[in-house]
């Protein structure tokens, strides 16, 4: 098993190329462009070296939260205020392969909301209004 670099420039390339008898190669992508077009790359490479076992793991697919919601608790606990909180979405991390932001891409949907909502207390009670 070789942990290879990431990539296909020349170290990876070589690395691959003195390895006689290749059985398999495992690519690992994350769920963002950036990652995939460069995994797509490496793919490329690999078959033409005629690796024909070429597997797929997706890192950071998605988030499990043991303890989330504790950010009203931790805020009191520091005597601050609170301002909301916001969701780690499908939506929210695919926006900028969308080439955006949630609250231009999807301006009526709840996470825009409540961020829109954190933004209005912000100028509420931490920004004076001139009269």
């Amino acid at each position: 098993i070789i942990d290879n670099p990431p990539g296909t420039g020349d170290e990876p390339l070589t690395v691959l190329q003195t390895i006689p008898d290749i059985d398999a190669v495992v690519m690992v992508t994350t769920p963002n462009v950036v990652s995939q077009e460069d995994v797509l790359k490496c793919v490329k490479m690999v078959e033409m070296l005629n690796v024909e076992n070429i597997g797929l793991v997706e890192n950071m697919a998605y988030y499990e939260c043991p303890h989330c919601g504790d950010g009203k608790e931790f805020a009191d606990e520091m005597e601050i205020t609170y301002l909301g909180d916001l969701p780690l979405t499908e939506k929210v991390s695919n926006s900028p392969n969308k080439g955006g932001v949630m609250v231009t891409i999807e301006p009526k949907s709840d996470v825009t909301k409540r961020f829109t909502e954190i933004v209005n207390d912000i100028q509420d009670d931490f920004f004076k209004k001139e009269d």
